[in-house]
């Protein structure tokens, strides 16, 4: 038996049919992940935590700047934190520059920490050895002039 050719316009709407909804699955996931990722998803937002570290680096880069601290540790060797902030431009209008934090400065930090326990998080705000407070929290769209 003979099947009857599908005319092209039929099967180029069958083609859309199954093309579209492939495209918008693939788009969705995609815009999940960035969401995620920019959401700070692993973060505990409903936790703050403040301690004394020693600055061991600063990294004012793109897309997320980086402060990594040591954190004496009663009766140990010191833990190190990876501390995540935002964007340069971002924290520039905060008052940090590059040079703002040195290795060897004596700081004190308020972070969100990690949901998982491990030794990092969103660094909130950062007290300076000269008593200077900067702010590293505050989304662009709260900053003014953006």
């Amino acid at each position: 038996m003979l099947k009857r050719p599908v005319p092209a316009a039929k099967e180029g709407a069958l083609i859309f049919r199954a093309t579209v909804p492939a495209i918008a699955l693939t788009l969705s996931l995609a815009a999940t992940g960035a969401w995620a990722h920019h959401a700070f998803a692993n973060i505990d937002k409903d936790k703050t935590e403040t301690f004394a570290a020693t600055v061991r680096s600063f990294d004012m880069i793109n897309p997320h700047s980086w402060l990594q601290v040591t954190v004496p540790r009663p009766g140990g060797r010191p833990v190190e934190w990876s501390l995540e902030m935002g964007d340069p431009s971002q924290l520039t209008k905060e008052g940090w520059t590059r040079q703002v934090v040195r290795r060897g400065d004596k700081v004190t930090v308020t972070i969100h920490p990690m949901l998982d326990g491990s030794h990092g998080g969103q660094l909130m705000s950062i007290v300076l050895a000269n008593g200077r407070t900067l702010d590293a929290d505050k989304p662009a769209a709260a900053i003014p002039g953006r």
